[in-house]
């Protein structure tokens, strides 16, 4: 156990002697385990009994909470950034590298007139003119290369088919090895 942390060990563990059933320590607490290099790392303890002829055998089931509480804290950022995402008064669209959307905010549905079920799924060209669809492939081709494509002024089309001025910025996202899995695009009326 780390130093600091005995005391609150202490006190658990005091406890279960009071009241010998089994339970999870960490239940009100964070606790933390040290490991021979001196480091501290996250863990749950769960208490459980015995009777033996010779008294009461408390046996600890430790469990490194490591992954859990990076997966967590992981989660926890996720969130954040999809609410900023789902706030934002620009439109952010994502797509596949074949050019289906995949993710649509708020933003985009005021600016588009499509609602997130009635274009999730269906292809990016959607959203430009006739005549700017080879504009959109050119742009799908230098993402999956990894270039940004930064404040381009091009035109959009609403669902009502109102062609309109737009501003785009379209960079690549990367999975964990590096490879480029879809492109995000903010857009916005172009000034």
């Amino acid at each position: 156990m780390p130093e600091s942390l005995r005391p609150a060990h202490r006190v658990h563990r005091e406890r279960y002697n009071a009241a010998p059933t089994a339970r999870g320590m960490g239940v009100d607490l964070t606790l933390h385990g040290r490991r021979r290099d001196g480091t501290q790392f996250p863990v749950d303890i769960a208490l459980s009994h015995l009777d033996t002829p010779e008294g009461l055998l408390v046996i600890a089931a430790v469990r490194d909470m490591t992954d859990r509480a990076k997966a967590s804290q992981k989660r926890d950022q996720m969130n954040r950034q999809l609410a900023i995402i789902e706030c934002s008064d620009d439109a952010i669209i994502s797509n596949s590298l074949d050019g289906v959307i995949t993710s649509w905010n708020p933003a985009a549905a005021r600016l588009f007139g499509y609602q997130s079920p009635e274009i999730v799924g269906r292809s990016f060209t959607l959203l430009s003119p006739r005549d700017h669809r080879e504009e959109t492939a050119a742009i799908l081709a230098k993402i999956r290369t990894g270039t940004v494509v930064q404040d381009l002024e091009t035109a959009g089309v609403t669902n009502g088919g109102t062609v309109f001025p737009v501003s785009v910025t379209v960079s690549p996202i990367y999975d964990e090895a590096g490879a480029v899995i879809f492109p995000c695009i903010p857009a916005f009326p172009a000034r």
